[in-house]
């Protein structure tokens, strides 16, 4: 109402100046003269009814009809209106906007669904976590939150969210398999490099190492799109396109248990397991292909982690045991999410963004 009153007190405003420029016979810039040959000045206007001349400023202040005051507290032309607001209508942001989000919790006739975090608001798009991003009433409503992980012969899609798991397609025994950025799905077996064709739903060998690279059994691909393959205490590169294979380095006194994989951050990690040790996290250098222990040495809790994935900025395991596993990159712990009964994981790949 407030927007549709200052229109209509504006437009009155505009016909009254018309109607002195037009109809009170204002007089021009050069011969501006009254009826008793009275001349105005070129800031001027002359009036009719007084035969005098006025200021154009003080003409348009009078005709308009409202004053300073008018303008700046009740700008709705009602006489009676004296601007005040009912305390009942003051919204008390520090109460019913608590995470600072822009929007209104359920309890002030808002619609976030949780005023206490910030990740959570019906203004958001839904991105995959746990949470209920743009209060649907559904977590991860509308967008698919999977990753690809293999057993000796099939590959399924993993739901680490939903704690699902879905086949997709039989695998031709191959040790590991990764993503690269532009969403191929690729995989190793000893004697070379496969790249699967989700279209025909088969998999086809790209070429051979071109070397003995021995037991290799971890394959993880960067930002880049350059691939990497772990091999007992050994690193290699490898071309995804002809599958030949460039000694890095080695590893130090890590041997790759059974996977690696690129984070996020394009760092490169394996899991590695020591006699009567459970399985480490070690960071490896790209470079040299040197591994630094992350945290404790045994420090993930978990025996035969044979997958690593890294997906939505989070760092996920499988085992031979069907465990689907959360590892802390800081200190390399990892905490159980679910199990999938009488699964034995061979290998992971990461989401293409990571």
């Amino acid at each position: 109402m407030t927007d549709y009153r200052r229109s209509t007190k504006y437009a009155a405003f505009a016909l009254s100046l018309a109607f002195i420029a037009a109809g009170l016979g204002a007089c021009s810039d050069d011969d501006a003269a009254g009826k008793n040959g009275v001349v105005c000045e070129a800031d001027e206007l002359y009036d009719q009814l007084n035969d005098t001349c006025v200021s154009r400023d003080n003409a348009v202040e009078e005709d308009a009809g409202f004053s300073d005051t008018d303008e700046q507290g009740d700008i709705s032309g009602d006489p009676d209106a004296t601007g005040d607001v009912d305390e009942e209508d003051v919204i008390d942001m520090a109460e019913c906007d608590k995470d600072n989000d822009g929007a209104l919790s359920i309890d002030c006739g808002g619609m976030d669904c949780d005023d206490n975090n910030p990740a959570v608001s019906p203004f958001l798009n839904e991105v995959c976590d746990n949470l209920d991003n743009n209060c649907s009433g559904t977590v991860n409503g509308g967008i698919e939150c999977t990753f690809y992980a293999h057993t000796r012969d099939a590959l399924y899609k993993v739901d680490p969210f939903a704690k699902t798991l879905s086949k997709v397609s039989d695998v031709p025994g191959l040790q590991d398999i990764d993503t690269h950025p532009d969403g191929t799905l690729f995989g190793i077996k000893h004697d070379g490099v496969y790249r699967y064709d989700s279209w025909g739903d088969y998999w086809i060998k790209q070429g051979s190492f071109g070397r003995d690279i021995g037991d290799s059994n971890g394959l993880a691909i960067d930002q880049e799109g350059t691939a990497y393959i772990t091999s007992d205490d050994k690193i290699y590169s490898a071309n995804l396109m002809s599958g030949r294979a460039t000694f890095v380095g080695q590893t130090g006194n890590f041997k790759s248990s059974g996977d690696c994989v690129v984070d996020k951050g394009n760092t490169l990690y394996m899991t590695s397991k020591e006699e009567d040790q459970m399985d480490t996290l070690v960071e490896l250098s790209k470079d040299t292909g040197a591994g630094t222990p992350v945290g404790e040495m045994g420090a993930i809790g978990f025996e035969k982690v044979y997958s690593l994935t890294a997906a939505w900025g989070t760092l996920y395991g499988l085992n031979s045991n069907g465990q689907l596993i959360e590892i802390n990159q800081r200190d390399g712990t990892g905490s159980l999410i679910h199990t999938f009964p009488d699964k034995s994981f061979w290998g992971a790949a990461s989401t293409p963004n990571r």
